[in-house]
């Protein structure tokens, strides 16, 4: 295989062409392409000197076909459970079902970050040759969802039939299912975070017992966008005792009997406010600042201590004995 130092200009311009290419197969809503995601199957167990699968199973989501596999496995292997549903699956697929897993599987159209990537470097910089077990893998990949092959039968999903995402290409939808299959399975999201139905369709049934009980941070973070700053605020009877610019400190009950203080801030890239808890031994906004990024009281020095900077969550803090109390924001 050749060498390359560096991409001419030509190739890099070609990169938007190989993005919106695949980023359609990823995110493509349209019944999958049967005829071409059976022969790929059979070409990759051509490609891997095996014999072609004796049974292609179609199923209506990822959730119904690990479903199936373990029901049909289960009867094959348990012979009281089988008799008691011999006539509800059909002998002939029964028969084709044997223990050896093949260990290639594959997640169909969500692959298409990995194609792109092969595709992109056989045809515009062509330092990948052309193998069936590729093709494979594209025709697969461009026709159908995920799929995991046994030695006599194989098990494929169909595409998601609705997909909404943000902005930033995180799964997000206000009013239904972020990403749907034809037999209603799906995920909740909520820029990015996977939650439940009724943090999505009903918030405002969401109770405080519900929020102070969530383990997860990310979700009970979504359940507080949800439900609004405000609402939360009464729900728990806040109380401020605090605030500084945007910032604002407050108590809360979260139905235990303990008042917790908690940092109330403005995420300025998008325009949400977030609710985060703090040390039990805060009284001031610039001690949940200190608590949250890191730093004491004796380490602040807004004269002859050394700037820091914060993009987002992520911060840059040079090595030193002091710090002024607040980062350089970057953008």
């Amino acid at each position: 295989m050749k060498k390359i130092e560096r991409l001419t200009d030509a190739q890099i311009a070609r990169y938007p062409e190989f993005v919106k290419k695949w980023t359609d197969i990823g995110l493509c809503t349209l019944p999958a392409d049967r005829l071409k995601t059976e022969h790929g199957i059979r070409l990759a167990y051509e490609t891997a000197k095996l014999n072609a699968p004796l049974k292609i199973v179609w199923t209506t989501s990822p959730l119904a076909q690990v479903l199936t596999e373990y029901y049909v496995l289960s009867i094959k292997k348990d012979a009281s459970v089988r008799d008691s549903v011999r006539d509800s699956v059909r002998d002939s697929v029964l028969a084709s079902v044997r223990d050896e897993y093949y260990w290639w599987f594959g997640n169909g159209q969500h692959d298409a970050p990995w194609c792109a990537y092969m595709n992109y470097f056989r045809e515009a910089v062509g330092l990948i040759e052309q193998t069936n077990k590729a093709a494979a893998h594209f025709m697969i990949t461009e026709s159908a969802g995920r799929f995991s092959p046994y030695q006599h039968i194989c098990w494929i999903a169909e595409r998601h039939r609705r997909i909404y995402c943000n902005s930033r290409g995180q799964l997000h939808s206000h009013d239904g299912m972020a990403v749907e299959y034809p037999d209603g399975w799906g995920v909740w999201a909520w820029n990015g975070v996977r939650v439940n139905e009724q943090i999505i369709l009903a918030p405002n049934t969401l109770t405080p017992e519900q929020i102070a009980k969530e383990s997860n941070a990310q979700v009970r973070q979504v359940m507080v966008e949800r439900v609004g700053i405000e609402r939360v605020c009464q729900l728990f009877n806040a109380q401020s005792i605090n605030k500084q610019g945007t910032y604002e400190l407050l108590v809360l009950d979260l139905g235990d009997g303990r008042k917790r203080p908690y940092l109330k801030m403005l995420n300025p890239s998008i325009g949400v406010w977030h609710v985060e808890g703090v040390a039990p031994n805060v009284k001031t906004v610039q001690e949940a600042l200190n608590f949250r990024n890191g730093l004491t009281a004796s380490q602040i020095d807004e004269v002859n201590g050394t700037d820091w900077y914060q993009q987002g969550d992520v911060i840059l803090r040079p090595k030193a004995k002091t710090y002024k109390a607040h980062p350089i924001i970057l953008t």
